[in-house]
């Protein structure tokens, strides 16, 4: 086996690796367009894999058009789940729209050996140190499959600025660096990594990465999961004020009924310190942080705000036996205020 070979195995198994990953991490609130990613990555990895090992023109083309299957739509996922986690969707039939277009895409990819639609001519090469090439001429429809990469790949790196400028306070800022640094390095490989060489596909590792900085993501994601089910539970319990924290005390999420009772919830960033906005109910609850952090135990308080005074309740926000973060439940001693 090639050393190029052995890197390809390295890759099918890295992504056979991070599918494992995901199935430990998954939550509901994963979006689909992330788990056809991951399923679609391995599939990718296996059609590198092939090429490389590849005997004859037939067997190099029938997996190069496996590999395509990542250029058709993996970058149309990961702008479609960039959208959903930044909260700015498309309409049902655009996405619709698209998907049909990467499938349109992916059958002139199917038609290489028997049109000149996407590949004009194709030959086998096979170089002295062992490396399978195959020596191109494209097609028309292959200059519209660069032409949407090069958009898609704007497009999500467009989406994620413009709304950190925004400032959307419920998409964790952590999230979308991620989301960046992603999409660069796929910019690098597949545009600079052509230009550097045409013996190695960077592309193939780039897919793995792109795997670990979703699971990355899904960790992040799981947190907020977390203290949503814990807020859930809670209003359904009582139907008062709940807010969460992380264990680093950055703001997570607080519900209608806390952010009614404390204004100044509205203003906190997700992922951003409780120290971003400086008010005497935040204080306070930072002080009755480190009380928690000391005695390790529940705590109980009462706090008065104006004419009103709210029972408030300090607890570990728990993730099975360990803590990853605070809760701080509110009620309102006046049940009319309720």
């Amino acid at each position: 086996m090639s050393p190029i070979s052995l890197y390809y195995l390295i890759c099918l198994i890295l992504s056979v690796i991070c599918i494992i990953a995901y199935v430990m991490v998954w939550n509901p609130r994963v979006s689909i367009y992330i788990s056809v990613v991951f399923t679609l990555t391995p599939i990718i990895e296996a059609g590198y894999l092939m090429f490389s090992l590849s005997k004859n023109v037939q067997e190099a083309v029938l997996a190069l058009k496996i590999t395509y299957l990542g250029g058709c739509f993996s970058q149309l996922m990961i702008l479609l789940s960039a959208l959903f986690i930044c909260k700015t969707g498309f309409k049902n039939w655009m996405e619709a729209v698209l998907i049909a277009f990467g499938l349109i895409l992916y059958g002139g990819v199917l038609t290489i050996g028997y049109s000149d639609i996407f590949y004009r001519s194709v030959s086998y090469e096979l170089t002295a140190d062992g490396v399978v090439m195959l020596n191109k001429e494209y097609g028309p429809l292959h200059t519209v499959f660069y032409a949407m990469l090069l958009i898609y790949m704007l497009l999500i790196v467009i989406v994620l600025i413009y709304t950190e400028l925004k400032k959307r306070k419920d998409v964790p800022t952590k999230t979308i660096m991620v989301y960046i640094v992603m999409e660069v390095l796929a910019m690098g490989s597949f545009f600079l990594g052509r230009m550097a060489s045409k013996k190695i596909e960077l592309m193939a590792a780039d897919y793995v990465v792109t795997m670990i900085s979703f699971l990355v993501i899904m960790i992040y994601d799981r947190l907020y999961h977390v203290a949503h089910l814990a807020a859930d539970e809670h209003l359904a319990s009582c139907g008062h004020g709940f807010v969460t924290f992380d264990k680093n005390r950055n703001f997570i999420e607080a519900n209608k009924a806390a952010c009614d009772a404390f204004p100044e919830l509205n203003d906190l960033k997700v992922d951003k310190p409780m120290s971003q906005k400086q008010t005497p109910f935040l204080m306070v609850i930072a002080e009755w942080f480190e009380l928690l952090d000391r005695t390790g135990n529940e705590q109980n308080y009462a706090y008065e705000q104006e004419d009103r005074v709210y029972d408030v309740t300090v607890a570990r926000l728990k993730h099975g036996r360990r803590s990853i973060g605070y809760t701080v439940a509110i009620s309102d001693r006046d049940p009319q205020n309720v």
